[in-house]
């Protein structure tokens, strides 16, 4: 069809590692990355993760659709009760999609200073609540162009490629340190 729901992503990627698995990696896109994070309350044996422009807390998400549509916040409330109800999920918990099951997985996440479909703020705060990752900050780049970016996909597959823990032993824990690595890409 052409609608989808964090729950079906969840389900989709928790069958990928059934037929495919154990996953080496996992490199998910925006609200995909919500949906990786969904599948792995259950474990999935996915050795490490990268996620590229992800939301954040997803009720900014909804908020944009409020304001897209003009709802109110009793409407707002309204879609919300209906998503529960509809997919058997609590929106207090789901809406922290991509960090509810923060663990020592090594995780890269790249995002865009400029991201207008997903802000780079959703970057900071997965970053920051997964113990073992590191951010990639690009400029210039957007929420689609990223996906597509020589240097982007050079560092995501060298991440990829890299040993057990997918970082530098010095590189010291994600929290202290500034973004790795800043590209600049005319618009």
């Amino acid at each position: 069809g052409r609608l989808s729901s964090l729950p079906q992503f969840a389900a989709t990627v928790a069958l990928a590692a059934e037929k495919f698995g154990p996953l080496r990696g996992v490199v998910a896109h925006s609200f995909g990355a919500a949906g990786t994070g969904w599948a792995l309350r259950e474990p999935l044996g996915v050795e490490k993760l990268v996620f590229v422009a992800a939301p954040g807390d997803l009720q900014g998400y909804l908020s944009g659709v409020r304001d897209l549509f003009g709802l109110t916040d009793v409407g707002l409330a309204h879609m919300i009760g209906n998503l529960e109800r509809s997919f058997g999920i609590e929106w207090r918990r789901s809406r922290h999609a991509t960090t509810i099951t923060a663990d020592a997985t090594p995780m890269l996440v790249v995002h865009d200073e400029g991201d207008d479909e997903t802000p780079y703020s959703g970057g900071l705060e997965i970053a920051r609540a997964w113990p073992n990752s590191r951010l990639i900050t690009t400029e210039g780049l957007g929420h689609r162009r990223i996906l597509r970016d020589p240097q982007v996909l050079a560092q995501v597959t060298a991440f990829l490629a890299a040993g057990a823990a997918g970082f530098d032993r010095d590189a010291g824990p994600a929290a202290e340190r500034k973004p790795e690595s800043a590209f600049t890409r005319s618009a």
